[in-house]
């Protein structure tokens, strides 16, 4: 006589260990997707940053070599007058140590800085428009220059730009392109 009995189908240990190894799987899963998020923030972070310092630095070289600004002495050499207001900023100009200047976050902020603290200005004396300087920080960041003056050598002063970023994944981190000064004229 044949058994009606059949072994067809899964047992409750079989159907606990394929639940247990899909779930390791899927939390495998759910790690990856963390990182690859986090590496996205990272990214995004560092190409907008890098963006943002880079247009401020193209900035400085343009205000650097403004034609037509006057010629100064500073520290005993005639050099043009914006590298003398670079130069300045540095609170300290005999020691090797950077001074940072905290750009400011608004347009209105950063024009008014230009007018009262930096004493920046155009060739002719006029103040600077909104549409003449680079965007003062990106959203999420913030702008922070570098100044060191006599650095790495005399009649050298050196711009140091970070973009620094606080995202849900990217903590204090950011771009630093750095651009050399010279006095000479």
């Amino acid at each position: 006589m044949r058994c009606l009995n059949s072994n067809a189908g899964f047992s409750i240990v079989e159907a606990m260990v394929a639940v247990m190894i899909l779930t390791i799987g899927l939390t495998a899963v759910a790690g990856m997707q963390v990182k690859a998020l986090q590496g996205n923030s990272f990214a995004w972070s560092f190409s907008t940053g890098s963006n943002a310092a880079l247009s401020w630095l193209e900035w400085y070289a343009g205000f650097m070599s403004q034609q037509d600004q006057p010629s100064i002495t500073y520290n005993g050499k005639l050099c043009r007058q914006n590298f003398a207001r670079l130069s300045l900023l540095d609170t300290d100009i005999t020691d090797t140590d950077f001074t940072e200047v905290e750009v400011p976050g608004t347009t209105a902020g950063l024009l008014s800085a230009f007018e009262d603290t930096y004493n920046y200005t155009q060739p002719d004396g006029t103040n600077f428009t909104a549409e003449q300087v680079p965007q003062p920080t990106p959203p999420g960041g913030r702008i922070v220059w570098r100044i060191a003056a006599n650095v790495p050598v005399p009649d050298l002063t050196t711009l140091e730009v970070s973009c620094i970023y606080r995202t849900a994944f990217v903590r204090d981190a950011g771009p630093t392109l750095r651009m050399v000064f010279s006095s000479n004229m």
